[in-house]
């Protein structure tokens, strides 16, 4: 028998009890509302567009009336048409990238289309230098945006005052072979190196992460066993705001800076990234991938094999699937088909669906740019706009107080489906070296309180989370029996 997580709740662990009672009220609830309503007024929008645009067409027609002879109404087609277009040419506005990119870091209508004054977008170096300056000058602070993916994802509003990376881009080819500027999207820089035969396989599932971001979130993709170096693998030129400060910083200075806290990361700036000699970046290699459900030691073990340049548990409410990636060797396949990898992406998103035949028995040839992009979701707004509305939290975990072996993998993985089948939502678990991540999706403060039961339950005594996912309140982490400790705390 497995620990049942939910039992764990409020035991002599040393914390305190969970309350009983849950507030309907969310975390970051003003964010959620915000955006549902700008982007529900924008919607509304575009539809009236649409509505408008038939009734000048009828206008425009011949046609009988009760009311008057056979004829049409050209005045009030013109009227209909200009008014319109003058809404549908708003829609559009709201959906430009920038206009997204600001209404995902929590603006409003008017600032999220036009842009706050305060606000500033440099596009090269010598413009951040020059708004650090201004922001000293002004005894203010900004908060760091690039594709605001970690705003959508924390329910969380930028400041007033921020510093947009997104017109900071390119590769920079005086600072090495593979160096780009912060605010180029990592999609972007994929296609870059696939041009020379490199990918890398730490790519995150989320579009619109800068490279700048990935890095000061500690980002990691679905690792393999096979992937023993840390999660911050690269080196990046990075300006101090409150001295103007640059300095060139490799894994431990990154984790230093951008590892303790929110608050201390704020006061840094990441200009640039370089690959050059980083173990993140590898060939493009061709990869077979396969799966089966986990629910031996033997499966756990399948998993875990060391050959496994990528690999990952999706776990529902009533199966955890596992996919691992290795080396292909010799001929091509594809085994499953197009249905087998449609209900696989399903699962993995929801935890739901019944079965498609026997997974262990679907394998695929691909390369590490298409294994790694397998999952890949765009933050449209119509996404956003349902993410929020049926109030789901994006929140992940890592640790190594326990050690990455099959018997841990499967307890965590059954404890977890008990945790899904109570409360709804889903999560990936996968390995990193002596990291263990739990990515949860949850629709309740108490799934995610239980998913941290689940981790006291194998033995998890302290564990950081994702800077850049959903921050989960303390009381529903401690009461489960879990001390959360800063990033670079988990050695």
């Amino acid at each position: 028998m497995y620990p049942d997580a939910l039992a764990m709740l409020g035991t002599s662990n040393g914390y305190k009890p969970c309350p009983r009672e849950l507030k309907t009220q969310k975390a970051y609830d003003f964010y959620r509302t915000r955006y549902l309503l700008v982007w529900t007024f924008g919607f509304g929008v575009f539809f009236t567009s649409i509505g408008i645009l038939v009734w000048a067409i009828f206008s425009t027609l011949e046609h009988d009336s009760p009311f008057h002879d056979r004829g049409n109404h050209p005045y009030r087609a013109a009227i209909l048409y200009t008014v319109s277009a003058i809404c549908f040419v708003f829609f559009v506005l709201m959906r430009l990238g920038p206009a997204q990119l600001r209404s995902r870091a929590g603006s409003g209508l008017l600032f999220g289309i036009a842009g706050n004054p305060n606000s500033f977008a440099p596009a090269s170096v010598q413009d951040v230098q020059k708004a650090s300056r201004e922001l000293r000058m002004r005894g203010e602070r900004a908060d760091i945006v690039g594709g605001a993916w970690s705003n959508v994802l924390r329910c969380e509003s930028s400041s007033s005052v921020c510093i947009h990376t997104r017109r900071m881009v390119g590769r920079n080819r005086d600072a090495g072979k593979y160096v780009w500027f912060a605010g180029t999207q990592l999609m972007d820089v994929q296609k870059e190196l696939a041009k020379e035969g490199k990918q890398i396989i730490n790519m995150p599932s989320y579009g619109s992460v800068t490279v700048g971001a990935w890095i000061a979130t500690q980002g990691h993709g679905m690792t393999g066993a096979s992937t023993s170096y840390g999660r911050v693998a690269a080196k990046a030129r990075v300006l101090d705001l409150l001295t103007g400060i640059e300095t060139d910083d490799g894994q431990q200075a990154l984790l230093e800076k951008f590892g303790v806290s929110r608050k201390a990361s704020s006061q840094y700036i990441i200009l640039w990234v370089s690959l050059d000699d980083s173990a993140m970046l590898g060939p493009n290699t061709t990869l077979v991938r396969s799966h089966r459900l986990l629910s031996t030691t033997a499966d756990a073990e399948w998993l875990l094999s060391k050959d496994a340049r990528m690999a990952v548990v999706f776990v529902g409410n009533t199966k955890a699937l596992a996919a691992r990636w290795l080396p292909a060797k010799g001929v091509n396949v594809n085994k499953g088909g197009a249905l087998f990898d449609t209900w696989l992406t399903v699962f993995a998103v929801t935890g739901w669906g019944s079965l498609i035949g026997d997974p262990s028995t679907a394998q695929k040839t691909e390369t590490v740019q298409k294994a790694a992009m397998l999952f890949h979701t765009y933050l449209y707004p119509s996404f956003i706009y349902f993410y929020l509305l049926f109030g789901v939290v994006n929140f992940e975990a890592y640790t190594t107080d326990v050690p990455v072996t099959p018997a841990t993998l499967l307890s965590l993985t059954q404890t977890l489906k008990s945790v899904h089948a109570a409360h709804g939502g889903r999560s990936e678990v996968r390995v990193q070296g002596k990291l263990l991540y739990v990515d949860g999706f949850a629709w309740s403060r108490a799934g995610q309180r239980a998913t941290f039961a689940a981790l006291f339950a194998i033995g998890v005594k302290r564990c950081a989370l994702h800077p850049g996912k959903y921050e989960v309140l303390s009381e529903d982490v401690s009461c489960s029996g879990v001390e959360i400790v800063a990033p670079r705390d988990v050695k």
